[in-house]
């Protein structure tokens, strides 16, 4: 018989496990809800589902998400000079003036 379950990683290391069914992955979402919002110190954090064979092996694993630490940052790091300005904005776009593009005349 197989043994399911979904199981929290942090860093690669497995952190907290939760019964296989609909309540366990919804318990285990808001468990990583709960472990962003506290700021828990990691490189990475995975919510993984697990199926183990009867002599313990891992036969089946695959993330069902997975939060690195550019996603951890939040919209408050967000490079945000350029809002509102036309001129770069058309820039950007491949629309400038001949001067965005290095050309300055003869």
């Amino acid at each position: 018989m197989l043994k399911e379950r979904y199981e929290i990683l942090l860093d690669c290391s497995p952190f907290e496990s939760f019964e296989k069914s609909r309540q366990g992955l919804e318990n285990a979402i808001d468990r990583v809800d709960e472990l962003l919002l506290d700021d828990t110190p990691s490189e990475q954090l995975q919510l993984v589902y697990v199926q183990e064979d009867t002599t313990g092996g891992i036969k089946e694993c695959y993330d069902v998400y997975e939060i690195t630490p550019l996603d951890l940052r939040g919209c408050d790091d967000m490079n945000e000079s350029m809002d509102g300005d036309f001129d770069s904005a058309m820039t950007s776009a491949g629309f400038g003036t001949d001067e965005d593009y290095g050309y300055f005349g003869d």
